[in-house]
């Protein structure tokens, strides 16, 4: 009898314990499966806007050297040799001027994309913890 008791005792503990975390799967399940829609969601949007910045960024780029590339074989076709290194001197600090502007743009527009998706993050209740490192990689890049 005394078996049959702590048995039962222990069966009821068991049930006890587990029911609560039973019903509390359930509806974790359905809110995870709404946080999980809106974390692609919201990843989608970041990608996207940090695939168009560098884009972006690499047709500036392009643009920048071309211009460069003009601006030095014109200053080559200047005889003067004072003239032709004040061309050649300009062409580079523009270069330096306008390649700085492009690459703090795009640094600027990934770290937009970045805080957008925190705030995106936050409103989906994902949790903030397994990011850090992400963070990190995401901004430096």
């Amino acid at each position: 009898m005394k078996k049959l008791l702590a048995y039962s005792a222990l069966g009821l503990m068991v049930l006890g314990i587990t029911s609560p975390v039973l019903a509390q799967s359930t509806s974790t399940t359905t809110s995870s499966s709404s946080m999980l829609t809106c974390m692609q969601s919201a990843v989608e949007k970041r990608e996207t806007s940090i695939i168009s910045a560098v884009d972006t960024f690499h047709g500036s780029i392009s643009k920048i050297h071309n211009v460069r590339k003009t601006a030095l074989v014109d200053a080559w076709k200047i005889e003067d040799k004072v003239s032709r290194n004040e061309a050649r001197k300009t062409a580079w600090t523009t270069y330096r001027t306008d390649a700085k502007s492009a690459h703090s743009t795009m640094k600027s527009s990934r770290q937009s994309a970045w805080s957008t998706f925190k705030t995106d993050r936050i409103s989906c209740g994902a949790p903030i913890t397994d990011t850090t490192a992400m963070d990190v990689v995401g901004t430096t890049l």
